[in-house]
């Protein structure tokens, strides 16, 4: 308990509180008609000009409750339970309605939900003290039963914290996602070196063998040598670059280029329909030449995407995927056929990584329903990757249909 007590009161304040937004407005509006009108027709509420007036300047906090919530808190409760102080020995009521409850409930959700622990803890003292000095004004209930009326503040509360770690545990995961798309990231980075190294280390042996018999040969291996240590340092320092931007081991395997990702064409179709929709991939205009870091994303995003629509696309039949280069940028997209799902984002940890991996390397990213039916993933990449300059890519056109 106390180790909780502890943890609660180090919370910083949650990040992404906003000010007054539109819908808050609207909430003020609905309240405030609530609270004139209870006190216009109710029975039992007593001094109504100063109940409507009480109920009006708690609403108006409602717009600043993730910003200030214990501002809000304080004010709210001093005015109110002043007002129960004075009417309840006076004329044995209460000038509460049910506008001014219902604001303090999401006062005191806001308070867990957005503001600092020792300040969450300050403003609980206060809502219960609060409630507390305005049930004793009222002598016709029993001790037990104003420190019962209590609990009902706690209801909201614990909403605010449930809240406050899911969308916690949200964030996490998404930096989770994003920082497994830096892992496979680095392991590209090592295929990529290793590979060229390894070519490196071939060809300078080549030219030890040669050397005594025909040294004239040996200008051809060290430029050999030169252009494939040029490029490796080329890719190593973008991708290292761009991993150090916001600031493991494995296996060693092919790195996946536009020939992979036109046979996911082709294993798309087999077995037909049974295992899915049909996959047609086609590649238009200059795809040559792509940087292999330009060529790696684009497989990995197409099969990504690929995979969202085979495990969420309802009733789909078709994938489409489309490879489009120009002289600066190369565009892809994947769109499907599936049932349009009404309010559906469809937007995962697996969209995450993509988009993480877009940003990288300096492109644009979205993922959104399509007008009519389906899904559409939208990618614009640059040709070569900003400084990594010279990048050959080992891709012919071609294309793909399945």
């Amino acid at each position: 308990m106390i180790e909780s007590a502890r943890t609660l009161l180090e919370e910083p304040r949650e990040p992404g509180a906003l000010g007054p937004q539109r819908s808050d407005w609207l909430l003020v509006a609905a309240l405030m008609v609530l609270g004139l009108l209870e006190v216009s027709l109710a029975d039992g509420v007593v001094w109504r000009p100063l109940a409507g007036l009480i109920a009006v300047v708690a609403v108006f906090t409602l717009p600043w409750r993730r910003t200030r919530p214990l501002a809000a808190i304080l004010a709210v409760g001093a005015v109110q339970v002043s007002a129960d102080l004075v009417s309840y020995p006076a004329v044995g009521g209460t000038t509460g309605v049910n506008a001014t409850m219902l604001t303090a409930f999401l006062l005191v959700y806001a308070l867990w939900r957005w503001e600092a622990g020792r300040l969450v803890a300050l403003g609980m003292l206060a809502v219960l003290a609060f409630n507390l000095a305005s049930e004793l004004a009222d002598t016709s209930n029993s001790l037990l039963e104003d420190l019962l009326s209590n609990v009902q503040w706690f209801l909201p509360a614990a909403l605010g914290m449930v809240f406050r770690y899911r969308a916690r545990l949200r964030d996490r995961a998404v930096d989770e996602a994003r920082l497994e798309e830096r892992h496979r990231l680095a392991r590209e980075l090592h295929d990529t070196v290793a590979h060229h190294v390894s070519a490196i280390a071939v060809q300078a042996q080549a030219g030890r063998a040669i050397a005594a018999t025909r040294p004239d040969d040996l200008d051809g291996i060290l430029e050999d040598i030169e252009v494939t240590a040029s490029r490796t340092l080329q890719e190593m320092r973008h991708m290292v670059g761009v991993m150090r931007d916001d600031e493991g081991d494995g296996a060693r395997t092919p790195r996946a280029g536009l020939d992979d990702l036109a046979e996911l064409g082709w294993a798309g179709s087999e077995g037909g329909s049974a295992l899915g929709p049909d996959v047609d991939v086609q590649f238009i205009g200059e795809v040559n030449g792509l940087a292999p870091s330009i060529e790696t994303t684009l497989f990995r995003l197409a099969r990504e995407a690929l995979t969202n629509a085979r495990r969420h696309a309802r009733n789909a039949t078709r994938v489409e995927i489309r490879v489009q280069g120009d002289g600066d940028a190369v565009r892809l997209t994947v769109t499907d056929d599936g049932d349009p799902v009404a309010g559906s984002s469809r937007r995962g940890h697996g969209l995450v990584g993509m988009e993480q991996r877009v940003e990288l390397l300096r492109g644009s990213f979205s993922a959104a329903p399509r007008p009519d039916r389906g899904w559409a993933v939208d990618v614009s990449l640059p040709r070569t990757p900003p400084g990594a300059g010279g990048d050959i890519g080992h891709y012919r056109a071609g294309s793909a249909s399945a």
